[in-house]
């Protein structure tokens, strides 16, 4: 019988999008299944490359995965090829992190994977997605509601990982193990259509390919456009970003625009939903001067031109005992004590901006604190009990700066504020003062 598998695809794909070059190393996931039996067999003929496989046993189909697992160490052994096996409880597992099986049986396998690269440096993982799979993930992701992003399903490459079987169909993986004699097993509960890539699998795609049996061929086709199509959005809007502003941001196309704002919320730690992508833009595209809307994880501020996205505040508090030299608040800003020049002009090579005073010693001691903006803060200057909010008003500041301003606190008192003279208590002599400096790594106007 005449099968229909053609080694030259497995090394276009490998050859089109660099995947091994000379004398990479390669730990494969290796189920025992067809398509990982193939890849493993392919790949440790494949000259100037070293390969290892890594099998997981996730304790969840008892003596069968015993058998798995011994079925990968015969394998291994009689090609000569190094195996690295664990075992995870993939159910409790997923109790706990309260995921599905499959989503946490597949954290389990790439913690795995990555860890084995880590101790014993390897560089790539090579795992045996096909064709098939792909179908399988774009219909899923269209199912659940998708961009251009998710319909272009798997990638061949990502981060370290690689996919040489991609480009194969189902039915070409297993004429491909009976063409080159690897033997291989079945998962019993690929059969299981209660997961829902098995339901695809058993009973909407063997459907879709009575329509057309070259389903998995025009997909991929399919699929290369729209890469193309989404490399070239993504190129452009990597040229943008929320600094560039309301007025340059708002006549972008909705493609580029939306793009820029994705990138923007990953970038501060918000919460990608698509229906808030959508209120972003209406924000930004908007005549009102303020805008406050309220995202997961964060909050979008439009301040007249100004665009940037800021945390919650519960995330953006801080109360840290001060000492003298540099006191780190985070990974933007920090507040220097320094009695000599010198080591302020040190520490202006880390930072870009910098606000700088003078503060009387003999009001630091053991007590002092520098601490983030409270509801109700007053200060005490020129004979006068001052609400903190009327003055940092008065400094006419993106509410992204105010916010974010450090007060030192002594014993209860405020007794200084970037931008500001001291307090009365605080006021330098001449004699023990100590210079201030409040320092930003970039500004927010």
């Amino acid at each position: 019988m005449a099968y229909s598998f053609d080694k030259t695809k497995y090394l276009d794909t490998v050859s089109r999008y660099g995947m091994l070059k000379e004398g990479v190393s390669v730990l494969v996931g290796f189920s025992g299944g067809a398509d990982s039996a193939l890849l493993l067999s392919l790949l440790s003929q494949t000259d100037g490359i070293t390969v290892a496989a890594a099998h997981l046993n996730h304790c969840i189909r008892g003596e069968e995965a015993i058998r798995d697992e011994y079925f990968c160490r015969r394998f291994c052994d009689e090609n000569r090829i190094t195996l690295y096996t664990k075992k995870v409880d993939v159910p409790k597992l997923a109790r706990e992190s309260s995921l599905g099986i499959e989503e946490a049986a597949r954290n389990a396998r790439y913690e795995f994977f990555n860890e084995i690269c880590r101790e014993h440096g390897y560089d790539v993982i090579a795992t045996a997605h096909n064709a098939d799979d792909n179908l399988e993930t774009v219909l899923l992701h269209l199912t659940r509601g998708t961009g251009l992003d998710g319909l272009c399903g798997i990638p061949p490459t990502r981060d370290n990982i690689i996919r040489p079987l991609i480009l194969y169909s189902k039915q070409e993986v297993y004429d491909g193990c009976r063409q080159l004699g690897v033997p291989f097993i079945t998962d019993s509960t690929n059969a299981d259509t209660a997961y829902r890539r098995n339901f695809f699998r058993c009973e909407i795609i063997p459907k879709l390919k009575e329509l057309n049996p070259a389903l998995c061929d025009s997909t991929t086709g399919t699929i290369d456009i729209l890469k193309s199509d989404a490399s070239y959005l993504t190129s452009v809007a990597a040229g943008y970003s929320s600094n560039d502003g309301r007025q340059a941001l708002s006549v972008l196309h909705d493609a580029i625009l939306s793009r820029v704002i994705i990138n923007a919320m990953k970038d501060n730690g918000v919460a990608v939903e698509r229906e808030h992508v959508y209120k972003v833009m209406t924000a930004i595209r908007s005549e009102n001067a303020h805008i406050s809307l309220s995202l997961s994880g964060g909050t979008l501020i439009c301040d007249r031109d100004l665009v940037y996205f800021e945390k919650n505040k519960s995330e953006m508090s801080f109360n840290i005992p001060l000492k003298m030299g540099l006191n780190v608040i985070n990974d933007e800003s920090a507040i220097g004590i320094y009695s000599s020049d010198d080591d302020i002009n040190f520490d202006k090579n880390v930072y870009k901006l910098s606000i700088q005073g003078k503060i009387n010693s003999a009001k630091i001691n053991g007590n002092t604190v520098i601490r983030s903006r409270k509801d109700g803060d007053m200060i005490r200057q020129s004979g006068m009990t001052k609400k903190v909010k009327k003055l940092i008003q008065s400094l006419k500041l993106p509410k992204a700066e105010t916010d974010i301003l450090p007060f030192i606190e002594t014993d209860g008192e405020i007794v200084y504020i970037p931008y500001f003279k001291p307090a009365d208590s605080s006021l330098p002599n001449g004699i023990n003062d100590l210079s201030v400096v409040y320092f930003r790594k970039r500004s927010v106007e």
